[in-house]
């Protein structure tokens, strides 16, 4: 179902018109057997819309059909469709595409009495009749309309053409040149038109947009919201922008970013796939080599990746990256890489989206590195920026692509961008200034459902990458850089004066000890002797005293 049925059926059949988007926009493209007009100013790609419109149902739909010029010849038509790879002659060889020019001449062309435009259907049914056409296209019928003056006649002529052209199982298209009144010069086409198209061609800022919008479509739900379109060397491609809706799907995988420091703070196994990171910070702080880091990585795990540079070229890029060990040309020649680059100013916003689908559509990557989102403020205002962004988000989203986003920012705004609140993760890199040095730290302001450090680290671009280190704290305070280095290695210092101390300490401790153990002994061994003599002196005394006694007794 196309996002923008929102669950309606519709009755009205339609006719496919293979056009990239306005399928899509239209819920099935143009309403069938019916009247459609394509309206806009010269250069808005009515034509090419309306020939699209016809090689399209010849190649997907098998619908053969009819081409009628009131204004370029047939081989201007057949010229002018070669430049966007339409071969209008082998269809016409083949018979399923009739091309011809009525010329209506003002010199043989005079209003009188009460006319109608039977020739005109008498040599359609007769074209119909070589090869069983099934759409025509009119370019334009105001030509042939100018040619008379009555506005009542006409609108009642035209309708009978269509309603003759209906019976006869045709599906119209006419293009229509607008005016400053509206969608047509006279005003009863889109009256009689089941369906109104409406083309215009934009230059702001000396910015080029072509747009689209359905004016209206009797029977049929469809979206009424302008459409930025782009006319390239396949057709036209048409990005139906406010169709998405939040219903992608989502992803429990996680996948690393390689750089294992990063990863320990994304809670150990990096970002969930599918979803967007915004890396934020000043200039000069690594955006681009931690963004391109992550990239080189997805590589080497066999993803496809696409780079889109808004600033540098491919080989500058190359070429600074390979300061810090990272070879992109391996991934290129191995088509694994993909780089695109164009300057946010070269186009429109709207095309740099158009160009996204492309490449999307092309290339179908796992990863997609968008470098810097800030840079396009050049191309619009911040809010035609802001959606412009979304949209892209949503588009890779809906893809299920994991999005790595850069964007020059300072510390006031942190992410440069009003976008922050639409990105999963987001990291945010800092430069600290301090002792005549300036060194790099990153944050991780938030990364939705995963624990992740609010801890800030300092970074290194190493010849050998990225390297993050924990910043280093002591009584002093915080340091990075040569001040941490300093710092280390006083500290290194002071642990050593302290141990070297505590082991002094320890050997006196324990000479003391030693020593204090000797004259335990000494004196154990003093009152041990003293303790001898005492005895020995108490036995002589008891001896003597005995001996008194005996004598004592023998006198007696």
């Amino acid at each position: 179902m196309s996002p923008l049925t929102w669950g309606f059926t519709m009755g009205l059949e339609k006719t496919l018109t293979g056009i990239n988007g306005f399928d899509e926009i239209t819920d099935g493209g143009l309403p069938k057997n019916r009247v459609s007009l394509i309206s806009g100013n010269a250069g808005t790609g009515k034509t090419l819309f309306s020939l699209e419109f016809l090689v399209n149902g010849i190649k997907n739909q098998k619908e053969n059909g009819i081409f009628i010029s009131f204004e370029e010849s047939e081989n201007e038509i057949i010229s002018n469709a070669q430049s966007i790879h339409f071969d209008l002659n082998a269809l016409r060889q083949e018979g399923s595409l009739i091309v011809e020019n009525i010329n209506l001449d003002a010199d043989h062309s005079e209003e009188v009495g009460d006319y109608d435009l039977s020739p005109l259907v008498l040599r359609i049914k007769a074209l119909q009749k070589q090869n069983d056409a099934k759409r025509i296209v009119f370019d334009t019928l105001e030509i042939l309309l100018s040619k008379f003056r009555d506005p009542f006649i006409i609108r009642n002529r035209v309708q009978q053409l269509f309603q003759q052209l209906k019976e006869m199982g045709l599906t119209i298209l006419m293009t229509g040149e607008r005016d400053d009144k509206g969608l047509s010069k006279r005003g009863f086409e889109a009256f009689s038109s089941d369906c109104v198209i409406s083309l215009d061609h934009r230059v702001v800022n000396q910015l080029s947009t072509r747009r689209l919008r359905v004016v209206k479509y009797r029977g049929s739900a469809h979206s009424t919201n302008e459409f930025p379109f782009m006319i390239h060397e396949q057709g036209i491609i048409i990005y139906p922008i406010t169709s998405m809706r939040l219903d992608y799907k989502v992803s429990n995988n996680k996948v690393s970013t390689g750089i294992s420091g990063l990863d320990e703070m994304l809670g150990g196994q990096g970002f969930y796939e599918g979803t967007t990171v915004l890396i934020s910070g000043t200039s000069g702080t690594g955006k681009t080599s931690i963004g391109a880091s992550i990239i080189n990585h997805a590589c080497k795990m066999g993803h496809q990746a696409v780079f889109y540079s808004l600033e540098e070229a491919s080989a500058q890029i190359a070429r600074n990256m390979q300061s810090i060990n990272i070879d992109l040309n391996q991934w290129i020649e191995k088509d694994l890489l993909h780089i695109y680059c164009s300057r946010s100013t070269n186009y429109g916003l709207e095309y740099h989206l158009l160009v996204l689908q492309k490449l999307l559509n092309t290339y179908k990557p796992k990863y997609f590195f968008l470098d810097a989102i800030s840079n396009f403020i050049n191309a619009g205002s911040p809010d035609q920026m802001k959606q412009i962004l979304l949209r892209m988000i949503d588009l890779l989203k809906t893809e299920g692509v994991t999005t790595i986003m850069t964007s020059l920012a300072n510390k006031d705004d942190g992410s440069g961008v009003d976008v922050s609140s639409f990105v999963d993760t987001w990291l945010f890199l800092d430069a600290l200034e301090d002792a005549g040095e300036r060194n790099r730290t990153i944050y991780i302001i938030k990364s939705r459902g995963m624990a992740h450090s609010n801890q800030a680290r300092e970074f290194l671009i190493t010849n050998q990458g990225i390297e993050l280190v924990n910043l280093y704290t002591n009584a002093a305070g915080v340091h990075i850089g040569r001040k941490r280095t300093i710092e280390e290695s006083l500290d290194r210092a002071k642990a050593a004066v302290l141990k070297s101390t505590n082991q002094n300490n320890l050997l006196v401790l324990e000479n003391e000890k030693k020593i204090a153990e000797l004259r335990i002994e000494q004196i154990k061994s003093e009152l041990l002797a003293k303790e001898k003599k005492v005895g020995m002196d108490i036995m002589e005394n008891e001896e003597m005293d005995a001996m008194m006694n005996k004598n004592i007794s023998d006198l007696l």
